[in-house]
């Protein structure tokens, strides 16, 4: 087990690991003269994220032949695939935090527990994970639950990774950063030379900011992304009658949600002949036209943007001197649903979105706050 905060290397460390582990049993079997392939180690990747799946999907197709025994898969795929009297050799999870812990519609033919399930089907299994990343009622571990995990694996063998790797900033700088999302404090913003912290009036200004770091992309892509406090329905049913797409918006400026445009407009298939890659195989924030739209969690967990512009919805608030967090201000269903009909999560997950958006930049952080107190003491914090 292998847990570290966002941005502290948890997916680097996987991807190396997964190619080394394929890569240095082929080299062993090659050594051997070995032609049969079953001696050699299959391996399979999980993750519970469609995005950070489509990524690993294009490193496995660019770093390994068809014949090495790879399986990139999400996690009910996997479990449906590998008979548990027939274990793989290893099955690496990155994302870890985002399984399902309880039965749902989805996954209930399957079993009760992702990671119990694959435990099941792999003799050798190596997860990362973040508390401070589950996003879902349906993915909390009890503590009781986790400190069995925690037992079972052994202390030996759970890891913490300490360093930030992605934000490239003063450690006056992060903690900022973390002094705000975990304690809900604001304090006086640091001066960085190497990481831009900036509070703007207007959402439209921090749209206009991030699409002109966008334009130089020698250092990355930057994106809007927001609270999940603005109804989506995931292309299930079509926007209300005045609204072109499901969207984002505060008085007259608003951003369509994450694949919007795609969806309504069928950008894909107009201009797929122009790309050596499909759309469908790019994460959401590798396609061009997603700078004129705006992510969520469920799209840039696990990404790093050169600049990253939050806007923060009616669901984050500033009260008595610190920021809260109010369920009856989301429209994010996952996080604020009762498990058991009983037992609500919600504070809990919704200030674990907040950390996942509020630490996806490299370089910069630019905010915008819905609420007019929040808005207030980040602007008198940055002056």
């Amino acid at each position: 087990m292998v847990e570290g905060n966002a941005g502290s290397g948890k997916t680097v460390l996987m991807s190396n690991i997964f190619y080394d582990l394929v890569h240095e049993d082929q080299i062993s079997a090659n050594e051997q003269k070995i032609d049969d392939n079953s001696q050699r180690l299959s391996v399979a990747m999980i993750v519970n994220q469609d995005e950070q799946l489509k990524v690993y999907k294009e490193i496995s197709k660019k770093l390994f032949d068809k014949d090495d025994q790879v399986q990139v898969a999400k996690p009910a795929t996997f479990i449906k695939q590998v008979d548990p009297e027939n274990k793989i050799d290893i099955a690496l999870i990155d994302e870890a935090h985002l399984l399902l812990t309880q039965k749902n519609q989805a996954y209930a033919k399957y079993g009760n527990n992702m990671l119990k399930d694959i435990m099941k089907r792999a003799k050798v299994i190596m997860a990362v994970y973040d508390p401070g990343q589950v996003l879902s009622t349906a993915s909390v571990w009890e503590k009781k639950d986790f400190a069995e995990l925690e037992e079972k694996a052994g202390k030996n063998n759970i890891i913490y990774l300490s360093n930030q790797m992605r934000i490239d900033a003063s450690q006056a700088t992060i903690d900022w950063i973390r002094n705000v999302i975990d304690n809900g404090v604001i304090n006086k913003v640091p001066q960085d030379d190497n990481y831009q912290i900036k509070v703007f009036k207007d959402p439209s200004e921090m749209q206009k900011a991030i699409q002109e770091k966008n334009s130089d992309q020698k250092n990355g892509i930057s994106r809007m992304v927001a609270t999940f406090d603005w109804d989506y329905s995931g292309g299930k049913t079509q926007p209300p009658d005045n609204q072109r797409y499901w969207e984002v918006s505060e008085g007259k400026w608003h951003m369509p949600w994450n694949y919007e445009i795609n969806r309504r407009d069928k950008y894909e298939s107009k201009h797929r002949a122009h790309k050596s890659v499909k759309y469908s195989e790019q994460s959401w924030a590798e396609k061009d036209y997603t700078i004129d739209e705006i992510g969520s969690t469920y799209t840039v967990q696990g990404f790093d943007l050169n600049y990253v512009g939050v806007e923060l919805g009616p669901s984050v608030k500033y009260r008595n001197g610190h920021i809260i967090h109010d369920p009856l201000e989301s429209s994010n269903s996952k996080a604020t649903q009762k498990r058991d009909s009983t037992k609500s999560y919600a504070d809990t997950l919704l200030k674990n979105e907040f950390n996942v958006l509020m630490t996806r930049g490299v370089h910069g952080l630019y905010i915008h706050a819905v609420d007019p107190e929040l808005q207030k003491a980040l602007e008198e914090a940055s002056k």
